[in-house]
């Protein structure tokens, strides 16, 4: 599913665009204030920031891992490496700091803004973890109307379903995993973000993605069951493996009890 940009005059779309970043940063000062110290709004991307297709390329992704491991097992040199939950812990950081304020963005019934993966790009600290994004703020027709639900299918098929595919084409995850760990993103902002006006009902949102098999296009729901009901609640249904690394404590809705941070 995809929507037209704004077909108004580049003047008319500075200006849309200006009012767009003014609109975001007061929304998410006043509700998610952290999020403007890893997001950068409009302006000239920072210089060593990436687009997806060149973070993910055969010859860089390699050497963000490495690095990556390098910082994770720097007080365990002689632990053995667990690849996969270092790419699961990787795509927590990348989409942890990604999602939050792009549903924020767009989830209120107000103007549409692009979020194909083609308008961000991410800057790395040393270590080779996420650090911050750049957006590239643009509107786009017909967008206005959209459901919340709407908004998030093309989330799904625009941003979060390219993104996966990346991480993944590394070898060592699977997909399910991956989009179980964001299921519990998901999951998290929208109970987080319940009370903020304008925002859409939590229950209903939940239903529509957690809980049915098809997307609107008749595509397969990458979030279907990746949460289970227990306890009359939505909880995690995979463990996202952080306890196999050292140093790190395992997330409090591990479904594996027994997990012990190394």
């Amino acid at each position: 599913m995809t929507l037209p940009l704004q077909s108004s005059s580049p003047a008319q779309q500075l200006i849309q665009q200006d009012d767009n970043i003014v609109r975001l940063r007061t929304r998410f000062a006043r509700h998610f204030l952290h999020v403007l110290e890893t997001l950068q709004l409009g302006g000239v991307a920072p210089e060593k920031s990436m687009s997806l297709s060149e973070w993910s390329a055969a010859e860089t992704f390699p050497w963000l891992l490495s690095h990556y491991r390098r910082f994770i097992y720097r007080h365990h040199s002689d632990a053995p490496a667990q690849q996969k939950a270092l790419l699961s812990f990787w795509a927590q950081w990348y989409l942890g700091l990604l999602l939050p304020p792009m549903l924020l963005a767009v989830l209120p019934q107000m103007k549409m803004i692009d979020c194909s993966h083609h308008r961000w790009r991410v800057s790395v600290k040393d270590s080779g973890q996420p650090a911050a994004f750049w957006w590239d703020i643009r509107e786009v027709d017909e967008g206005d109307t959209l459901s919340a639900r709407a908004r998030i299918e093309l989330i799904i098929h625009q941003h979060l379903i390219p993104v996966t595919a990346a991480i993944t084409k590394q070898g060592g995850i699977s997909e399910r995993l991956i989009w179980c760990n964001t299921g519990m993103l998901l999951h998290w902002f929208l109970t987080a973000s319940a009370d903020i006006p304008s925002m859409p009902c939590t229950k209903t949102l939940m239903e529509d993605i957690f809980l049915i098999r098809h997307l609107s296009d008749g595509h397969d729901n990458p979030f279907f069951h990746t949460l289970r009901q227990q306890a009359g609640a939505l909880q995690r249904r995979t463990c996202c493996l952080r306890y196999q690394l050292p140093d790190i404590a395992p997330c409090e809705t591990c479904p594996k009890k027994y997990c012990q941070p190394r």
